[in-house]
């Protein structure tokens, strides 16, 4: 096809169709060459642009639209009262943050990393159509997968995902690098989460506390890696992990329990809601609470394993905390320290801006603490 009529070609279907229309289609439809397309595309963009006319191309990833100018923006909006962008609470704008960096991402995996129920925010994004149903994730249950859409990008102005800014991370690869990144840390939080992305980081982070008396506060996962990382660096052993990311691991520290195995329905793994725990007289724990039994919530699935319970309790872990039959450690700390401390609760679930959680008041009393001393001095000179 002759350069001049591809070029009316694509732009009577854009101009027609009214939404984003694929590479693919239109190379099919015209039976032209991808990249012949893209190149007649770019060519007519600038065109429009050069002749500053009332429309131009947008690209928005494998795919181009016909839009209005910017230029002519109150015209078109008063003439036709063009609809706002939809408006996002909070929490939407959380949920679409998560599918936006995650995608394809399940309802589970939001909820995780936000640790509230977010059936209502996914509704909602669904039916303003900045996320769409991409398929079902292999695993039981077949839980249904969310990524954004193309409205997405035209809401947020951007021509594909590419240009979301992107996350500042810091690859904790040993002691050295957990040295410099902690240069002017006063404690170290590792929340909760699933999944084995960056857990070795975390066991780098959580040994970088331990050798250098940082306040610590490992919550859930948190609490979790704070184990794994004493069995590998105090009980030596190497190896040490969780049966979440090493099924036949020899020495999985973290487990789920003998009556969480076999054919259990969707779901009865899973610990949640509100449980209580004893605390343990003397500890860190009993400081904070000033209570001898205490009620906190809970959402998840693996536990300590109690078969290394003895062995690191030998070695100086203190298992501060246990379910009122003491079958289930639900937090352990290190003696001697101003905060070193895991909880396989969530301690966030029921602190407030006005009314903080002990654990939280005092592990930051901790940090400051931290900030002051010598000790923090010396490990950055």
């Amino acid at each position: 096809m002759e350069e001049g009529e591809l070029q009316r070609a694509l732009e009577a279907i854009l101009f027609a169709a009214g939404e984003p229309v694929e590479v693919a289609r239109l190379a099919m439809t015209l039976e032209t060459d991808p990249s012949d397309i893209e190149k007649a595309l770019e060519d007519l963009s600038g065109q429009l642009s050069f002749d500053r006319r009332g429309v131009r191309i947008l690209k928005l990833e494998n795919a181009y639209q016909m839009v209005s100018s910017g230029e002519m923006a109150d015209y078109v909006t008063k003439a036709l009262e063009t609809r706002k962008p939809p408006k996002l609470s909070a929490s939407q704008l959380e949920t679409l943050t998560i599918i936006a960096y995650y995608q394809p991402a399940t309802k589970a995996l939001v909820e995780q990393i936000r640790g509230v129920d977010s059936s209502y925010s996914v509704s909602a994004l669904l039916n303003k159509k900045l996320i769409e149903e991409a398929g079902r994730l292999n695993v039981p249950g077949r839980p249904i997968q969310y990524r954004t859409t193309a409205d997405f990008l035209r809401t947020f102005a951007i021509g594909s995902l590419d240009e979301l800014p992107p996350i500042d991370k810091v690859d904790l690869t040993d002691q050295a690098a957990c040295k410099e990144a902690f240069a002017d840390v006063d404690g170290i939080i590792v929340p909760g989460g699933f999944g084995d992305r960056g857990i070795e980081g975390m066991i780098q982070a959580a040994q970088y506390a331990r050798e250098n008396h940082v306040p610590y506060f490992g919550i859930c996962l948190g609490m979790q890696i704070m184990v794994m990382e004493f069995a590998r660096g105090v009980l030596g052993y190497k190896d040490a992990n969780s049966s979440e990311f090493t099924p036949d691991g020899k020495h999985n520290v973290i487990a789920l329990m003998a009556d969480q195995q076999g054919n259990i329905p969707k779901g009865g793994t899973m610990r949640l809601g509100k449980y209580p725990c004893k605390v343990m007289p003397g500890t860190k724990m009993a400081e904070c609470y000033g209570e001898a039994e205490i009620w906190e919530r809970h959402r998840h699935r693996y536990e300590f394993n109690n078969e290394f319970r003895q062995e690191m309790q030998d070695a100086g872990l203190v298992i501060s905390g246990t379910s009122p039959d003491g079958r289930l450690v639900e937090t352990v700390e290190l003696p001697g320290r101003d905060f070193h401390l895991g909880a396989q609760f969530h301690p966030e679930f029921k602190s407030r801006p006005n009314r903080a959680h002990p654990l939280f008041k005092a592990f930051i009393a901790a940090a400051l603490k931290f900030r002051a001393s010598e000790q923090r001095s010396l490990l950055h000179m």
